[in-house]
């Protein structure tokens, strides 16, 4: 698998990641973007590319930035930042000993 291909399968997944933690369901994603409602799950199975203007729209949708959905590390920090006080201290504690 190429580089470009791993990285549209990363999206995906970051993408059907995001949406689930949101519970959204992909009709409901794709209909709130005025789209058929097989349109979510075609972009999550990575048969269909979405455009930039389609992105923007589902960050939106998902109150998310875009970068979350290219970088695993932005994506992870997101998920750190979103835990309970004390979760989210043991998890830097965590991270602080590694």
């Amino acid at each position: 698998m190429d580089q470009i291909q791993e990285q549209i399968n990363a999206f995906c997944q970051r993408l059907q990641m995001l949406r689930t933690e949101k519970g959204i369901s992909q009709e409901q994603l794709s209909l709130d973007l005025g789209k058929e409602a097989d349109y979510i799950a075609s972009i999550e199975s990575g048969a269909q590319v979405p455009s930039l203007e389609t992105i923007f729209a589902i960050c939106h949708h998902l109150d998310a930035a875009p970068s979350l959905l290219f970088d695993d590390e932005a994506l992870l920090a997101a998920r750190i930042l979103a835990l309970p006080e004390e979760q989210r201290a043991a998890v830097l504690e965590q991270l602080q000993k590694n």
